[in-house]
C-alpha cells in the first residue's frame, strides 16, 4: 500500500510538471505537455474509488467550461468575418490546458497542491541555475522547446525547462512568488523552505524582470500580516541582490536586471526602464469606432503582433473589441471568486491584472491557466470547507493517501 501510494505520489509531480511547463516533447513539439498529463490522469483516474473529489471538482469547473464555451463561440464567429485563424488555436490550446488542470485535480485532489507547485517550480529554478552555467545541460534543455536561443542573450533567461517564453516564464513565477510569501505567512519559515524562496526568487529575477511585480505584491502582502517576516522578506531580498551582483556568472547580467534602479551619490531611486518605455508606447487609442464595438478579429501581422502591441488588453481589444476584454477579466475574476479567498482576492487578482497589462497572461499563458485553476480550487477548500481535508485528498482502489 505505502509503494502504491508513493509511486503516485510521484505520477502526480510528474503530470504536473508536464501540465504547468508545457514543454514541447520530441517528435510532436507543437502539441505541447498538457496531453501527457491528461494521459496520466485518465491513468489514474480508471484506479480511482469514486468519492467527493471529482463531484467537487465538477462543480469548481462548471462556470469556467462555460466562460471557454462563450468564449470558443465569439472567437469562432469573428474569424469568420476576419479569416485569422491563429488565436482560434490559441484559445483551443488554452482549453486544453484547463481541462488538463481539471483532470489533474480529478485524479490527484488537491492536497497540499501549493506545496507541489512550490516544489516544482524550486526543480525548475535549479535546472535554470545548472543548465544556464553547463552549456551541455542548456543544449539538453533546447531540446524541449519550440523556438530557438537567441545568440548572445543571457543563457540563464533559456535554460528552464519550459515552453513558454520570456514573458510567459518570469509571469508565472512572479505567482508562485507570491503564494511563497502566502506560505510563509500561515506556515512559518523552515531551512527547506527557505532553500526554495530562495531559489524560486533568483530564478523568478533571472527569467524577467517581470517578476519584480510579484516580489512588491510579496512585500505588501507580507508587510500587511508580520513584521517578523517582513524583516526576514527584506533580508530574503537583500541576499538575492548580494548574490546576483557578486556570483560572477550573474553580475554580468546585472544592469540589465537592475536597469530600473539608479544611483545618485548617496540616493538611490526608481527609474524608467527600456521595457518600460516600449509598453507605453503599446497602450493608444484605436481610431476605428468598430474596434471598440467588436475588435478587428486580429490577433497577430505575419509574423508579429497585430499593430505592434503585445500588452495584453490591447491585444484582447484588437481582437474582440471591448466586450472580449470584459470576458477576459470576467474569467479571471471567476478564479477569484470561486477560491472564496480575501488572498486571492486582493493579491493575486490584482498581480494577475497587473501582469496581464504587461503581456497576454490571462487566459492564455500557457503556464498561468493551471496554476491559477490548481490554487484557485485549493483556496476555495484549504480551512474553508470543514470537508476539506476529505475533498483535498485523493484515494484508489489499493490504498489511501490521508
Amino acid at each position: 500500500m505505502v509503494r502504491a501510494i508513493q509511486k503516485m505520489r510521484l505520477l502526480s509531480y510528474i503530470s504536473l510538471f508536464l501540465l504547468v511547463f508545457d514543454l514541447a516533447i520530441p517528435p510532436i513539439k507543437i502539441i505541447g505537455s498538457a496531453p501527457f498529463s491528461i494521459i496520466i490522469s485518465f491513468s489514474v483516474l480508471l484506479m480511482k474509488k469514486s468519492d467527493d473529489i471529482v463531484n467537487a471538482v465538477k462543480r469548481f469547473s462548471v462556470p469556467f467550461f462555460t466562460v471557454y464555451f462563450i468564449v470558443l463561440f465569439f472567437v469562432a464567429f469573428r474569424i469568420f468575418f476576419s479569416g485569422e485563424q491563429n488565436y482560434l488555436l490559441s484559445i483551443f490550446k488554452s482549453f486544453l490546458i484547463f481541462f488538463s488542470a481539471i483532470s489533474y485535480l480529478a485524479a490527484f485532489g488537491g492536497e497540499r497542491i501549493n506545496d507541489k507547485l512550490i516544489n516544482i517550480f524550486f526543480v525548475n529554478g535549479v535546472i535554470c541555475l545548472v543548465a544556464g552555467s553547463i552549456p551541455s545541460v542548456l543544449e539538453l534543455v533546447y531540446l524541449f522547446k519550440s523556438g530557438l536561443p537567441v545568440p548572445g542573450f543571457i543563457p540563464y533567461r533559456d535554460a528552464f525547462l519550459a515552453g513558454s517564453g520570456y514573458f510567459g516564464i518570469s509571469s508565472i513565477y512572479a505567482i508562485i512568488i507570491l503564494f511563497c510569501a502566502h506560505k510563509l505567512i500561515n506556515e512559518g519559515l523552515s531551512f527547506s523552505f527557505a532553500i526554495k524562496f530562495m531559489v524560486i526568487l533568483v530564478a523568478g529575477v533571472l527569467a524577467g524582470r517581470t517578476a519584480f511585480v510579484g516580489i512588491i505584491i510579496s512585500l505588501i502582502y507580507i508587510a500587511s500580516k508580520s513584521i517578523k517576516y517582513s524583516v526576514i522578506g527584506f533580508f530574503m531580498i537583500t541576499c538575492i541582490v548580494v548574490i546576483i551582483l557578486s556570483v560572477d556568472a550573474f553580475s554580468v547580467y546585472s544592469s540589465w536586471i537592475f536597469e530600473f534602479v539608479s544611483f545618485n551619490g548617496d540616493s538611490v531611486s526608481l527609474s524608467r526602464t527600456s521595457s518600460t518605455d516600449e509598453l507605453n508606447t503599446m497602450y493608444f487609442m484605436p481610431n476605428d469606432g468598430t474596434t471598440w464595438l467588436w475588435g478587428d478579429g486580429r490577433y497577430v501581422d505575419g509574423e508579429g503582433y497585430y499593430m505592434g502591441t503585445d500588452a495584453g488588453y490591447m491585444r484582447n481589444l484588437f481582437f474582440g473589441g471591448l466586450p472580449f476584454v470584459m470576458a477576459v477579466i470576467v474569467y479571471a475574476c471567476l478564479f477569484a471568486f470561486k477560491s472564496k479567498s480575501f488572498f486571492f482576492t486582493f493579491y493575486v487578482l490584482p498581480l494577475v491584472f497587473a501582469l496581464h497589462y504587461k503581456g497576454a497572461f490571462i487566459l492564455n499563458n500557457p503556464a498561468g491557466v493551471p496554476v491559477l485553476t490548481l490554487l484557485s480550487f485549493w483556496l476555495c477548500y484549504h480551512g474553508v470547507n470543514k470537508r476539506g481535508p476529505k475533498i483535498l485528498s485523493f484515494r484508489y482502489n489499493k490504498g489511501e493517501d490521508n
